[in-house]
């Protein structure tokens, strides 16, 4: 089954972990592109809603595959991290995606980074367990479209190569849709935190 194909056949996310999700972006003044989510929306991914403190919207956006999305809800609940002090890799992944959604400042290599060809502009946001691979349309717009277990893909490094020509290929089938990818190698090209 091709890429693609695999895509179309998946459907919509109901939870990630044991926590009911909504998955709908709220518009934030400062940093939402409104154009931007409607054309992601209409390309048929799914923009991801954390719940941030109380008066607080999201600074940045997460939008994921439809093949993300299947992961999220039916491989990485069975997942166990490496050491239970670091709580499980669901939990770990929403921690994550909360602290990216909320504007928090990302440590460049260890918890965000680009991917290797740099050219292809696909970038991994990490947790000790969980690689979540995607790239960026734009500025603080993070489109998922693989999450993996880090031991896995460390076993075997080549396992990444695999994955990079496969979101850039899933990219590729959207970009009459939407922009991008940003270039650039810096976490200031493609993010900015949230001023407290």
């Amino acid at each position: 089954m091709s890429t693609s194909e695999t895509h179309k056949l998946i459907n919509l996310p109901e939870k990630i972990g044991s926590k009911p999700r909504i998955w709908s972006a709220p518009p934030s003044e400062l940093t939402f592109d409104a154009i931007l989510h409607k054309l992601l929306c209409d390309a048929g991914l799914v923009p991801f809603e954390v719940k941030l403190r109380f008066g607080e919207q999201a600074w940045r956006y997460i939008y994921g595959s439809r093949l993300f999305i299947y992961w999220i809800n039916h491989t990485l609940p069975t997942l166990i991290a490496e050491s239970k002090s670091r709580g499980s890799p669901a939990s770990q992944t929403d921690a994550r995606l909360t602290a990216f959604c909320d504007g928090e400042q990302l440590a460049y290599g260890s918890q965000i980074k680009p991917l290797d060809p740099l050219k292809d502009d696909v970038w991994e946001l990490k947790t000790a367990d969980i690689r979540l691979i995607g790239w960026f349309p734009v500025k603080n717009h993070l489109v998922l479209d693989v999450g993996e277990n880090s031991l896995w893909l460390h076993q075997d490094l080549k396992r990444y190569d695999r994955i990079v020509e496969d979101v850039v290929e899933f990219r590729r089938l959207l970009t009459s849709f939407i922009p991008g990818p940003v270039k650039g190698k810096r976490l200031s090209d493609v993010v900015s935190n949230r001023s407290r």
